[in-house]
């Protein structure tokens, strides 16, 4: 029934924008305006065209006027059918990135500003509906530090690393940067950002400027922070909508890298969608509410969702955002839906409340969209030491293709302790469905048959004792005694 009805939905508006089309097609071409000189034989005719005219002219304004009503945050149904109506009209307007990237780079610079358009009026009818739509979905995007969505593509240039930093999360991000400069030697252009002076001090921001080719961005002036509110995880997408690059790699200030992140660009997954994605481990594998509300409005999932243990009931976690990858021109349809997702009213009304935090709003986003992504299958990893319970205690980390990329949570064993203490890495071990873990989830249990422990490399042992040896000179996180 709901795909039923969400269906006629979508056709009534194709209806609606092809009659809409052909009546501006006769008024282009004058035929309208050679009807109502015609000689009187033809009076009848002219008038049933007028009348055509007027009805058609009516169901476009009925629509006009339904597109702009205000979104209910509890309604997905009707923010997934825009989402989705949003995309279809889009595409038709602006082409696809894969059939010429560099034409529809062009054409969103040239020919978006109609989106920003107060006057409707004197806009085309199927340029009308988009702008109404893409008006009523991201009210928050224009007026700021862009006027037009060109304007955001053409600000986009290279690649580079963003990370949303405040006071809080500061000494975990100086760190990150410091190992990232002086021990992976990665080159790549990073973009802090933070939420207002209150959130990350200026003594803090003058350190990291310290490091060569680091930016430091309020994100406060990009976007109508009335209406998004950002102040934490909610923080993320945007910070990939605002940044100065095109295609980024958003990570955590608490991530722990052995690999230059620069290398995930090549990864095939990204090449093909523009897009990099990482398992979270497996937890609670049974029904859930997350699950239950997901599937209570997401009809006709992309193929890459309908594989996922979140919609399938298996985990009440899919992804783990502490390294996200964007293309942004090539994505900018998802990445706006993610932004959606993650406004202050859908996020604590309903998003935030379902699962923790924005991680599982990437794929969700991308799929209400539809723009497909890619979900790396290689399931996490626990990295930690093995304890004379057989058990390993320490933080999820990511290995592609047998390489131990990263993990989450730094180089101490508790970043929520008061006493904090250095970790003693030497083992990891994946995760699988139906893996299982310790009260406080701080510990996988070892189960020689489906997950036998692995020796971290020579290699990433000796980067991972640098970054210790050069973190107990420098005391980024734990203080000098």
């Amino acid at each position: 029934m709901k795909a039923n009805s969400r269906f006629l939905y979508l056709l009534f508006l194709i209806i609606v924008i092809l009659s809409l089309s052909f009546i501006v097609l006769l008024n282009n071409n004058g035929i309208h305006y050679e009807l109502i000189t015609k000689s009187s034989k033809n009076i009848e005719e002219t008038s049933e065209q007028i009348n055509k005219y007027r009805i058609n002219t009516s169901l476009n304004d009925i629509i006009l006027k339904d597109l702009k009503k205000p979104l209910d945050p509890q309604d997905f149904n009707d923010i997934r059918n825009k989402e989705e109506l949003h995309t279809y009209l889009w595409r038709a307007i602006f082409g696809e990135y894969e059939k010429d990237p560099k034409a529809y780079r062009n054409k969103l610079i040239e020919k978006s500003k109609f989106l920003n358009e107060r006057n409707i009026k004197n806009i085309k009818w199927n340029e009308k509906l988009l702008a109404t739509l893409h008006h009523t979905l991201y009210p928050w995007l224009y007026g700021y530090r862009y006027q037009n969505i060109g304007e955001i593509i053409e600000s986009s240039h290279g690649k580079g690393i963003v990370i949303s930093v405040g006071d809080y999360q500061f000494k975990y991000a100086l760190s990150t940067i410091d190992a990232l400069r002086n021990i992976i030697k990665c080159d790549l252009p990073i973009e802090v950002f933070y939420n207002g002076n209150e959130d990350l001090s200026k003594e803090n921001r003058d350190i990291l400027l310290t490091y060569d080719d680091i930016y430091v961005s309020d994100l406060k002036k990009y976007f109508d922070d009335k209406i998004l509110k950002n102040s934490g995880w909610d923080s993320k997408p945007f910070c990939i909508l605002a940044s100065r690059f095109e295609e980024v790699i958003l990570m955590d200030a608490d991530v722990a890298y052995l690999r230059d992140p620069a290398e995930l660009f090549d990864e095939e997954g990204y090449q093909r969608t523009g897009t990099l994605y990482f398992m979270d481990r497996t937890l609670s594998p049974e029904p859930n509410a997350g699950t239950e509300w997901l599937n209570s409005w997401m009809i006709n999932p992309l193929p890459e969702t309908t594989n996922l243990r979140f919609l399938n009931g298996t985990s009440t976690s899919e992804m783990e955002s502490s390294t996200v990858l964007m293309h942004k021109t090539k994505v900018l349809l998802g990445l706006l839906a993610t932004c959606k997702l993650n406004e202050q009213k859908i996020r604590d009304d309903v998003v935030y409340n379902m699962f923790l935090g924005d991680k599982e709003t990437f794929w969700i986003g991308f799929d209400m969209a539809r723009q497909s992504y890619y979900m790396e299958p290689t399931p996490c990893v626990f990295i930690g030491k093995v304890d004379e319970n057989n058990q390993i205690c320490g933080h999820i980390g990511h290995v592609i293709n047998g390489k131990l990329y990263y993990w989450n949570g730094h180089i101490v064993v508790d970043k929520y302790a008061e006493q904090l203490e250095y970790v003693d890495y030497e083992t990891y071990s994946y995760d699988y469905i139906g893996s299982e873990w310790n009260g406080d989830l701080s510990c996988m249990i070892i189960n020689d048959d489906k997950n036998p422990p692995h020796k971290m490399s020579n290699s990433e042992m000796n980067i991972y004792r640098r970054i210790l040896a050069r973190e107990k000179l420098k005391h980024f996180i734990i203080p000098e005694e």
